[in-house]
């Protein structure tokens, strides 16, 4: 693997952590049980696998329960959502076992976009702005989105050789 790509992984990952660690703490759940739901339906989305054409691998449906999350649950609860619903994708009916770096890659590149998108989402400035929930949704799909796939583009650009506007 190329040295380029083991920084940009390393950066993702101490990155990841980082907003993990901010994120977490303090953990507080206002309804346990609801927050129960959230991770059972987020992981059984994190099963289901649909292949797209034209696209090497495949698409979750896991992202919507994120989105719902970060519109209904805390951070820290959005966050214990994403990350047992990314190990589960990663090992879960996998035509090739992922490596422990592979893992931590997605582990912590997942972590990292959807506390973003958490951010986006809750960012006072939509107060000021007095817009309604579709708009701050919608924004925040799409922080969620590029944050999750430009991370991934990077690294496989980075240890194929191949420009991120190719992979992207």
């Amino acid at each position: 693997m190329p040295l380029k790509a083991r920084i940009y992984i390393a950066l993702i990952a101490v990155s990841g952590l980082a907003a993990f660690g901010w994120g977490i703490h303090p953990w507080e759940s206002q309804n346990p049980w609801r927050f129960g739901f959230y991770v059972a339906v987020t992981l059984i989305g994190s099963g289901y696998k649909a292949k797209l054409p034209g696209i090497t691998g495949t698409l979750s449906v896991y992202f919507l329960f994120v989105l719902l999350s970060i519109v209904e649950l805390t951070l820290p609860e959005t966050l214990l959502v994403v990350v047992p619903a990314t190990l589960l994708q990663c090992c879960w009916h996998t035509a090739k076992r992922p490596t422990a770096l592979q893992i931590l890659f997605n582990t912590t590149s997942n972590s990292l976009a959807a506390t973003v998108a958490y951010v986006a989402y809750h960012n006072h400035f939509w107060n000021l702005m007095s817009l309604g929930v579709p708009i701050r949704l919608g924004f925040a799909s799409v922080v969620f989105f590029v944050a999750n796939t430009a991370t991934v583009a990077m690294v496989i650009a980075l240890t194929e050789g191949k420009s991120v506007k190719q992979i992207w």
